[in-house]
C-alpha cells in the first residue's frame, strides 16, 4: 500500500483544480464554436484533459508535479486566447 502525506494531498487537489479549469475553458470554447469541425476539435481536446484528470492519482507524485509545472502556462494561454 502506497502512503501519501498531507502535502501530497494538497498538491493533488491543486493539480485537479488546474485540470478542471482547463476543462472548463474547453466547455466555453465548445459552446462558442463556430463550426461543427471546431466543436469536434474542442470536444476531443477537452476529452484528453478529462482523461488525464480521471487517471491522476494522489500517489502518482510524478504526474501530479507534471500537471503543476505544465498546466498553469497552458491555462494562461487558453484563457488569453478565449478573451
Amino acid at each position: 500500500m502506497t502512503t501519501w502525506s498531507e502535502a501530497d494531498a494538497t498538491r493533488y487537489e491543486l493539480a485537479k483544480d488546474l485540470l478542471n479549469a482547463v476543462i472548463a475553458v474547453y466547455s466555453s470554447r465548445i459552446d462558442q464554436a463556430k463550426t461543427p469541425e471546431e466543436k469536434a476539435r474542442f470536444l476531443t481536446e477537452q476529452a484528453s484533459y478529462a482523461e488525464v484528470a480521471q487517471q491522476l492519482a494522489v500517489t502518482d507524485k510524478e504526474a501530479v508535479l507534471r500537471v503543476l509545472e505544465e498546466y498553469p502556462q497552458l491555462l494562461r494561454s487558453l484563457r488569453a486566447n478565449t478573451a
